[in-house]
């Protein structure tokens, strides 16, 4: 990435923290936040729910995760030395 992590984290907090003080201009129904990702979107999807859990309980109604990276310590799953490279 052309940024390195927290940045993409910092990112994500800034736009729910925006979405947050402006929905009214927004038209957004914070009743209705749904947070998705796919590959890494999705690991920072789990981690920001999460996050919001106790911070705010409320705030986030669903998350949608498409095949994240959950697991950090057994990252060595027999399809992920399968096909985890040379695909393309």
């Amino acid at each position: 990435p052309e940024f390195k992590f927290p940045a993409d984290w910092n990112d994500c907090l800034l736009c729910i923290e925006y979405i947050e003080q402006n929905h009214v201009n927004l038209n957004v129904d914070m009743s209705q936040i749904i947070l998705w990702g796919e590959s890494s979107g999705a690991t920072l999807a789990a981690g920001l729910a999460n996050h919001f859990k106790d911070l705010c309980p409320r705030l986030i109604k669903q998350q949608v995760l498409f095949y994240p990276s959950l697991d950090l310590v057994n990252w060595c799953y027999p399809s992920k030395l399968e096909y985890g490279e040379g695909y393309m």
